[in-house]
């Protein structure tokens, strides 16, 4: 009893003590230590993975609470180091606040960290791992690590030792930062033995995986392999070892050697191995000593020595004997000793042990079937007594069943002849007297959609083939005394207890009045382009039905309301979402709603009109469950037409609007220059005049003769332009002869201080054109640059376009320049910037007219003050021999 009580006191002692402990341990909870991990690889990489692993559990071993942060360069499909060290960059400038720890795992993570001159970077301190040597980088102080002590120059010993048949040795290496570096670690250890026994580096050139196998098939027979690491294929993609090094190993010849862990146990011979999660485990305990307030400088770099490894099952396939092993030797794949050394005692044991089990139970069984045969007859007695009360009264159940049910059963024999029908048939096929012993073809015949199969052949094909088969949803029954009917229903065998084929049981159901239903409903779809649909508000479920694509992606895509809406056109959906409101709150009973979607014709926004209503179910918990039933009808070709017939109006409404300002316009122009020479005219006529005034009077109505006719050709030639009934009369133009006529012709009457400047074409330039028009188009250019350049430079020129496509021409003054607000009405009818210079308003129309005839286009730069270029394209077309 005194124990008993001392062993009470001794537990509740402790339960106190943990219970303080517990407490004082929560009382102020620990300091967030930022812990940054910079990975070569990418999070799926076995080897990264692993040296992660074993940095997290030494910080997890030392109690800290860490926030582990993780930068994947990815270098295995990422091979532009250029890009990796942006990454890095951009990453890290990220970091907000400071880090308390960095490690970086690998080569090509270290070369991009200390590659770069951040502060935050050369602040922390840095622990690196998984490199072969490290050497100290400017500005970076507070640095230690891990150096993998990879020996090359062992591993090609021991291959030499365990193969000595061999005549040569192959050293693989893929196209990644870290394979680089092992082959440069690898020629440098072996550059003594190159003159006494062949060397080949192989592999960093190689750049698929297939073309890598093919180089592993085709070593030398007599050899054995080096395999540095080869994880990196074509436009770096990324090969797992844990698939492809069992690959490598199956398609080569000879055995494969390694200095790292990856493959091990999958096909790989073995070697002096580095052990990733080792790596990662020295580098997390040095994290884990500055973290308790160690400087890095302080702390030696530390080396992880390779241990030989092997494979048991690779040992076996190379004949290779454990006793030419290096000492303490590591063994995957080893079967336990202890099986291999009694395994066969224990199994003798165990046959026996199951033999004697086996026949007691013998024993036991056949003492249990003596008694079980002792009271078996009795109980069969009875047995069969009750089964004759309960077929009788599943009988009477099964007839009344029958009899009550609205569906039409028959049952036939094996000879189609009809043994059983029930009430429901009796009045469905109209049958007159009794049917029971007539054939069956007598009593109804079934069309299925149009095979030809009668009811008879269909029968005999359910009952060969012993299994249940349904009738199609069209088939049609012919009865005996009824009308024609559409039916649906099933055929099923009837077996007897042996499992032999007695007959058939038919069960036909009449849905004429349904398949009439759902016909006019697929006629008014089909019309209508539309498609009906359900939605579950409760359960946030919607489903499409009939008229809708048979595509089980795009019904997918449309299961709930918010993939629904997310189909629909963003300026839609505010529509929706109100009609939603009110099925919510209840406010809503029916609806039509109508917006854009882009499921109908992908690609493109369709209008869609949506009308539904509300269906409210009282469930039996007292629970309601709304249901929105509806139909989705195609009306963007209704839109169209509206669409259409609007911009119609806009375009009548336009076009008499432009009629009327045309008549003004041209009424006002025609009566300016008419003003001007009835006015001279009736000068002329006077008696007295002198002749100098005559003369002026005769060069005055002359000029606004010419005006006037200007204005007309030019009225004319637009409204032939506009009309379509201009046409285009390609010909062969020099746009080097062209330009310089242009040039020669707007030298008359050029201001004084203006210069005309060529800019090309330099030589002869041919192409297939409408020349006259072009000209047109250059003497309107020129004369409007003419108009407003007082000084300074008029240039004109013509080149082909770098892509050989278009002829671009320019012309390009250092005049006075077109406001913005002038610019967007530069090419309109009758616009003059200056209504005091001479002019009809209608030369650029016309240029642009025809450039439009030509298939280009025309725009224009302009600088208030500065001066103003007008450019133009026309297609380039190259002459043909026979046209030049």
């Amino acid at each position: 009893m005194k124990v008993f009580l001392l062993f009470i006191l001794f537990f509740l002692s402790g339960v106190l003590g943990y219970v303080q402990h517990a407490e004082g341990e929560t009382g102020t909870p620990p300091e967030i230590r930022q812990v940054l991990f910079v990975s070569s690889y990418h999070s799926e990489q076995i080897w990264g993975r692993k040296v992660l692993n074993g940095v997290r559990k030494q910080l997890d071993r030392a109690g800290f609470n860490v926030d582990l942060r993780v930068i994947y360069l990815d270098s295995k499909r990422l091979t532009n180091t250029e890009v990796r060290n942006s990454l890095l960059e951009t990453q890290l400038r990220e970091v907000k606040g400071k880090l308390d720890l960095i490690i970086v795992s690998d080569e090509e993570a270290n070369n991009a960290l200390f590659s770069l001159d951040i502060p935050l970077v050369k602040e922390t301190p840095i622990v690196f791992c998984g490199v072969m040597r490290y050497s100290k980088k400017l500005g970076f102080d507070q640095v230690t690590g891990v150096i993998c002590d990879v020996d090359y120059e062992k591993v090609f010993l021991l291959g030499r030792k365990l193969f000595p048949e061999a005549r040569k040795v192959y050293v693989f290496s893929d196209q990644s930062g870290a394979g680089q570096a092992h082959e440069v670690l690898a020629r440098r250890q072996l550059a003594k033995y190159k003159d006494r026994f062949p060397v080949v580096f192989a592999g960093d050139t190689i750049s698929g995986v297939n073309s890598f196998l093919k180089e592993l098939q085709e070593v030398y027979p007599l050899s054995f392999v080096i395999l540095t690491t080869w994880q990196q294929g074509k436009q770096g993609v990324y090969l797992d070892p844990d698939i492809y090094y069992s690959m490598y190993a199956h398609e080569c010849p000879v055995p494969i050697l390694t200095v790292m862990d990856n493959g091990l146990g999958k096909g790989i011979f073995g070697g002096i191995v580095t052990f990733a999660d080792q790596m990662g485990s020295k580098a997390g305990k040095i994290g884990v000593r500055i973290l308790n307030g160690e400087q890095a400088k302080v702390i030696p770099i530390d080396t992880v020595h390779p241990i030989p490894v092997f494979d048991e099952n690779q040992l076996k396939r190379w004949r290779v004997e454990r006793k030419n092993l290096p000492a303490k030797s590591l063994i995957v794949n080893e079967r336990d000793a202890f099986w291999r050394t009694y395994g066969n005692y224990i199994l003798i044991a165990g046959i026996a042990f199951i033999l004697l089990l086996l026949l007691v139970l013998f024993l036991v069984l056949s003492h249990l079937r003596y008694r079980k045969m002792l009271h078996r007859s009795i109980f069969l007695e009875k047995a069969a007594q009750q089964m004759a009360e309960m077929l009788k009264k599943k009988t009477e159940i099964l007839s009344n069943t029958l009899s009550s049910m609205s569906e039409g059963i028959l049952v036939v024999d094996k000879k189609l002849r009809v043994i059983e029908l029930n009430h429901a048939s009796v009045v469905g096929l109209g049958c007159e007297g009794d049917v029971i012993g007539k054939p069956l073809k007598e009593v109804c015949e079934i069309n299925r959609n149009r095979v030809g199969e009668g009811i008879e052949d269909f029968v005999q094909k359910v009952m060969r083939e012993r299994k249940r088969r349904d009738l199609a949803l069209n088939t049609v029954l012919i009865s005996c005394g009824a009308p024609v009917q559409q039916v649906t229903g099933s055929v099923s065998p009837l077996l007897n207890e042996s499992g032999e084929v007695n007959g058939a049981v038919i069960m036909l159901r009449d849905v004429t009045r349904e398949w009439q239903q759902q016909t006019f409903l697929r006629i008014s779809i089909n019309a209508l382009r539309a498609y009906s649909w359900c939605y579950d508000v409760d359960n946030n479920i919607m489903t499409v039905g009939e008229g809708f694509p048979k595509d089980e992606t795009l019904n997918r895509d449309l299961s709930t309301i918010e993939k629904y809406m997310s189909h629909i056109h963003p300026d839609d959906r505010r529509e929706l979402s109100v009609c939603l409101e009110g099925i919510a709150k209840d406010e809503l009973k029916e609806f039509v709603v109508v917006f854009r979607v882009d499921y109908l014709c992908p690609g493109e926004y369709r209008w869609l009109e949506n009308r539904g209503i509300v269906e409210t179910v009282e469930m039996s918990n007292g629970r309601k469950a709304k249901y929105v039933y509806g139909m989705g009808i195609d009306i963007n070709r209704y839109k169209i037409v509206e669409e259409e017939m609007a911009i119609a109006m806009r375009k009548a409404e336009e076009s008499d609007r432009l009629k009327s300002a045309f008549v003004a316009n041209i009424s006002h122009e025609i009566r300016t220059p008419l003003n001007s020479i009835v006015g001279f005219a009736n000068l002329m006529v006077e008696e007295g005049l002198p002749e100098e005034e005559r003369k002026l009077s005769s060069d005055m109505i002359t000029s606004n003769s010419r005006a006037l006719l200007g204005l007309l050709d030019d009225v004319l030639d637009l409204s032939r332009l506009e009309a379509g009934m201009d046409k285009v009369f390609l010909s062969v133009c020099d746009l080097h002869f062209l330009v310089h006529s242009m040039l020669d012709v707007g030298h008359l009457n050029m201001a004084q201080g203006v210069e005309l400047v060529n800019e090309g074409p330099r030589e002869k330039l041919l192409v297939m054109t409408d020349e006259v028009k072009l000209t047109k188009v250059f003497m309107n250019l020129i004369g409007n640059a003419k108009k407003f350049t007082v000084r300074g430079h008029i240039a004109v020129g013509a080149e082909i376009t770098s892509d050989g496509t278009w002829v671009e021409c320019r012309v390009e003054d250092t005049g006075i320049g077109i406001s913005p607000e002038n610019l967007e009405h530069i090419f309109d009818r009758f616009y003059k910037v200056n209504e005091f210079k001479q002019g009809t308003g209608l030369g650029l129309s016309i240029c642009e007219a025809i450039i439009e005839l030509l298939g280009g286009r025309i725009w224009v730069e302009s600088t208030l003050g500065k001066g103003t270029t007008f450019y133009f394209r026309i297609p380039y077309r190259r002459p043909e021999e026979e046209d030049i």
